[in-house]
């Protein structure tokens, strides 16, 4: 079984329709794929789901929110109140395609560094350690499960490194 799920990343300002101007809003999209996870749990009888066999994938920002559902647990806070808390948002694999994994390198270096930023809402000075907690770098543990990534070396989007 798949299923898809819808997030939020961030707002853009339709009235001015530029692209520099943007409302971030993370950690609003973590919050909404773990309360996913959770719902697919609460609900793995109805489908015909097992529960002890879900699993993430996603390409660009899909892929970072993949690695971040799957690299974070309850003590990174970053759970959110989407609702079933007493189900575990934890996945057991996780396929991330060309996403980001370190939001500061990233701002560094990839030709479309102006997004970054703008989901961040600043340089990482301004932001409170908004970069650390959305780099799922930050999280990597030995609990965590396998993770299967697949990236171009000629990305200029989303830096290989």
């Amino acid at each position: 079984m798949a299923a898809t799920i819808s997030y939020r990343l961030m707002k853009f300002d339709e009235e001015k329709k530029e692209s520099t101007t943007a409302t971030p809003n993370f950690p609003a999209q973590i919050h909404d794929a773990k309360a996913a996870i959770r719902w697919m749990r609460s609900n793995a009888a109805k489908y015909h789901v097992d529960p002890n066999r879900i699993g993430v994938t996603g390409g660009s920002a899909g892929g970072h929110l993949s690695l971040l559902v799957g690299l974070t647990d309850a003590k990174s806070n970053l759970e959110g109140d989407g609702g079933n808390p007493d189900q575990s948002s934890r996945v057991q694999a996780v396929v991330n395609v060309f996403g980001p994994t370190d939001m500061v390198e990233c701002l560094k270096t990839s030709s479309v560094a102006w997004i970054f930023w703008l989901f961040m809402g600043g340089i990482p000075g301004e932001t409170n350690g908004t970069y650390k907690a959305a780099s799922p770098i930050t999280y990597v543990s030995e609990d965590d499960p396998p993770v299967l990534t697949l990236h171009g070396d000629r990305d200029t989007l989303v830096p290989i490194a």
